[in-house]
């Protein structure tokens, strides 16, 4: 299973996830995994936002305290103010243009790509598309304006409505007012941003979001942010609060997304058992999916093959019965790999006559599964012997076996390759004799061979051999 990492898209920053056996690593912060929204959201939910529920909002999703926000409230309205002033006697077209060239002469101060919260845009005047979209719009509605906001694939911005025309607002620039209309602005906006403007004729790329949404861009870049940071905690707090803010199916889904990345983390650490802990809990609160299933079949294996790897093989077996129906395989699947695996580490430690021993022993393991096992060491424990050639050793210990092991076909198959093998030899020693001149050494030698081995064709040739041989000399 793989997780990648948060990606930016230019000014409006997506997080992007996925799930696999293989993940990549994460690192996380102390706090502890949220299971709720900020309560300082649920005031505001299934209700029609006023002005100041806006601005309140903006504060709390820029993670502003709460003890704090009261300051900048009082900030922004200063600002206000002062816009007010300058737009004042203006038509609502003028008051668009210069309440965005007002806010860029003072309160915005420089871009950065990832500056999105509203306090530190008030700070020190450093935003990017979300952030100054935001500060736009409120002050822009305060004044008496129908604002909106778009989305596109790598940006977002803002929308007046003057009559019956909707204006766009690209309010990283002084000269974003109805940018389609302003040589200017396509000269230098690229420069400024690094990304395109999306026309308004576009709408395959355009996404009208309402106030809710475009606050909640706030939340996305801030998680995307923590988890450039290698924090994946925060963003599963944050998530909760994107949920609890916009109350749409896309946020819940990106609370999915968000506690799947903060387990790619237990994961890597070989949490297998907290993660599905974890995972019980997040289907308990938010419900289960194919995300769920995904992510409890990928720790519920590791788990698994983790115990019985370090030789746990109760331990295994536990987790078996707890999680295999989560996993691609049946618990008899699972069951019978373990009792493999630890029929080798018997072999291997005890050798082959303690493993029969053992499997013998186990009375809730279907026979033909031992009947499997038996014969696998017991192959395993012929080559064995086989080793550096040892045909007689190999032999031995087949004729050795019960004979219903020995029907087995594939130490029939071993049965027939020794048989050779040894004639081989035997003939080999015959011809060496022969060849030699030692013909009663040789006959002594090949009637050893017929006697193991009558029905080797090999050696009965060597005997018709012989038998001519002996007649042209008599």
């Amino acid at each position: 299973m793989s997780i990648r990492p948060a990606t930016h898209h230019a000014c409006v920053l997506l997080l992007l996830f996925a799930v696999g056996a293989t993940l990549s690593a994460q690192v996380t912060t102390g706090t502890a995994l949220r299971w709720a929204p900020d309560p300082a959201y649920l005031p505001f939910a299934g209700r029609t936002l006023n002005w100041d529920d806006k601005v309140r909002l903006s504060l709390i999703a820029s993670g502003v305290a709460q003890d704090r926000i009261a300051s900048y409230e009082n900030r922004l309205r200063s600002v206000l103010a002062q816009a007010r002033a300058a737009t004042a006697g203006l038509t609502p077209a003028e008051t668009a243009d210069q309440l965005l060239q007002f806010l860029h002469r003072g309160t915005f101060r420089a871009y950065n790509f990832y500056q999105t919260r509203i306090d530190v845009l008030l700070d020190t005047g450093v935003f990017n598309c979300v952030s100054s979209a935001v500060v736009y719009n409120l002050l822009a509605e305060a004044l008496g304006l129908s604002t909106g906001a778009v989305s596109t694939p790598d940006h977002a911005f803002s929308t007046v409505k003057i009559g019956n025309r909707l204006i766009d607002v690209e309010t990283t620039t002084p000269l974003g007012f109805d940018p389609g209309t302003r040589r200017e602005f396509h000269n230098a906006f690229g420069t400024l941003t690094g990304f395109a403007y999306v026309p308004p004729g576009n709408y395959a790329q355009r996404t009208t979001i309402d106030d809710r949404q475009l606050i909640g861009l706030i939340i996305q870049n801030r998680m995307t942010e923590d988890q450039r940071r290698g924090d994946s905690t925060t963003p599963v707090a944050l998530a909760w609060d994107l949920s609890a803010l916009e109350g749409m199916p896309a946020a819940k889904r990106l609370l999915y997304l968000s506690y799947s990345n903060y387990l790619v983390g237990m994961n890597n650490a070989r949490e297998y058992a907290q993660g599905l802990a974890v995972i019980q809990r997040l289907e308990a609160t938010v419900g289960r999916n194919a995300q769920t299933d995904t992510l409890a079949a990928t720790f519920a294996q590791n788990l698994i093959i983790e115990r019985m790897s370090a030789g746990d093989y109760p331990g295994a077996r536990a987790a078996v019965k707890e999680w295999a129906v989560r996993t691609d395989r049946s618990a008899a699947q699972w069951l019978s790999l373990i009792l493999k695996s630890e029929s080798e580490a018997i072999y291997g430690t005890k050798g082959w006559a303690a493993t029969l021993t053992w499997l013998d022993r186990q009375r809730d393991v279907p026979e033909s599964e031992l009947a499997a096992v038996r014969l696998s060491v017991t192959l395993q424990e012929a080559q064995q012997r086989m080793q550096g050639g040892n045909w007689e050793a190999g032999y031995q210990f087949l004729k050795s076996l019960p004979a219903g092991m020995q029907a087995q076909p594939e130490f029939v198959k071993m049965h027939e390759v020794l048989v050779y093998n040894l004639s081989v030899g035997y003939h080999n020693r015959f011809a060496d004799f022969m060849n030699q001149g030692r013909i009663t050494e040789g006959a002594a030698v090949l009637k050893v061979g017929l006697t193991r081995f009558p029905d080797s064709r090999m050696l009965k040739q060597d005997q018709a051999q012989l038998d001519r041989y002996l007649q042209a000399h008599h």
